[in-house]
């Protein structure tokens, strides 16, 4: 019997990428056969090339934050993407598509659905973006990586975001004499997170503080000139800045506290591998996505999460002592992490996925 083919679909960052990377890993130790629909611009451009997958790369942009005149050339864009995507489907003929989101995915989605092919969307984040409605109307499956992403009444499943396999094993232990605090404002950076967090760390009490923060691309220079200027604290033992975290397996487990951004992966990862963590969520989106990951850790008291307009250098640093000083909140915030993290969920997301063709049961 030949492999089933699967078209995953996912481009632009890695809170779309790395989740996607995971379920082809397990769609590939089921036995399929993986290709690749990215976007001739973004992160897959590195990292699947470096999987040695099938890529295959759309000419397409996003539309949100366009003006007038660039949303119409988008739509001339977007219609040359479809028919890029359905000469793609044609070609590797896919038994299943699933789409990730980002800039290929609408395209692709709308490919697959002219091509007649099995449709499967996975939504990230806690609300749903506006590509994920749009294919939501005529997907075969909707998966929801937190509960109650899609309001409107559609058939949808719980199942998680996919975990990477290098983080799966890992999970949270309190380090012993020092206190290790890991800052990450996502794959490319976060300007707000690495304004703030010079001063933040200048505040901190305590003895053996160790900084690793990732900064983004083209930004090193300017966060470790901040950091000197700014930084002066002589409980700080050691400060590393980064542009990019190449084994964020090994960073999970030296961390004690992770401040971060809330893009759904992220969210996830840090749940599942139980870290105690403040977030700061992005504040510029109109649907507030960010904030609204935090929702069901926060609640459930696994985290902390500041708003960046609201939060100054000072309220952070008193948040961030109270947990260097503080082993049993911080192993009660690990506890409840955990219970928020859902387990397995690329395997679940394979499995209904190869469920939708009645040739294939795993």
């Amino acid at each position: 019997m030949k492999k089933p083919i699967v078209l995953i679909m996912a481009g632009g960052t890695g809170g779309h990428i790395f989740p996607a990377m995971a379920v082809a890993q397990q769609f590939i130790n089921q036995g399929c056969e993986i290709h690749w629909l990215g976007a001739q611009k973004g992160l897959e451009q590195t990292l699947i090339p470096e999987k040695n997958w099938p890529l295959h790369s759309l000419k397409i942009s996003g539309f949100v934050n366009k003006s007038f005149v660039k949303k119409i050339l988008y739509v001339f864009e977007l219609a040359g993407a479809v028919f890029q995507a359905k000469k793609i489907i044609n070609k590797i003929n896919p038994d299943i598509v699933i789409g990730f989101g980002g800039f290929p995915a609408a395209p692709g989605g709308l490919a697959a659905k002219l091509s007649g092919k099995w449709l499967a969307i996975h939504e990230q984040n806690a609300v749903a973006g506006k590509t994920n409605k749009m294919l939501a109307k005529f997907a075969h499956i909707i998966l929801e990586g937190f509960p109650g992403a899609f309001v409107d009444d559609v058939n949808t499943q719980y199942v998680g975001n996919p975990i990477r396999s290098e983080i799966e094993p890992v999970k949270w232990t309190k380090s012993k004499d020092v206190f290790n605090i890991l800052i990450v404002g996502g794959s490319l950076g976060a300007r707000g997170i690495n304004l703030l967090l010079p001063d933040v760390i200048d505040l901190l009490d305590g003895d053996n503080i160790n900084v690793c923060h990732q900064v983004g691309r083209n930004n090193k220079d300017l966060i470790e000139k901040l950091y000197r200027s700014n930084c002066k604290n002589k409980s700080i033992q050691n400060i590393e800045v980064l542009e990019f975290i190449d084994d964020m397996a090994a960073k999970y487990r030296w961390a004690d506290l992770i401040v971060c951004r809330s893009g759904a992966s992220t969210v996830c990862e840090v749940s599942h591998v139980g870290m105690p963590a403040i977030y700061i969520p992005y504040p510029y989106h109109k649907d507030q996505q960010q904030l609204k990951n935090t929702e069901f850790v926060v609640n459930a008291k696994g985290a902390f999460v500041c708003e960046e307009f609201d939060t100054q250098a000072t309220t952070l640093a008193q948040k961030i002592n109270n947990l260097i000083t503080n082993n049993e909140l911080l192993n009660k915030m690990s506890v409840q992490a955990l219970t928020c993290a859902k387990q397995q969920s690329a395997q679940i997301i394979v499995q209904q996925c190869l469920k939708l063709s009645n040739e294939y049961y795993l």
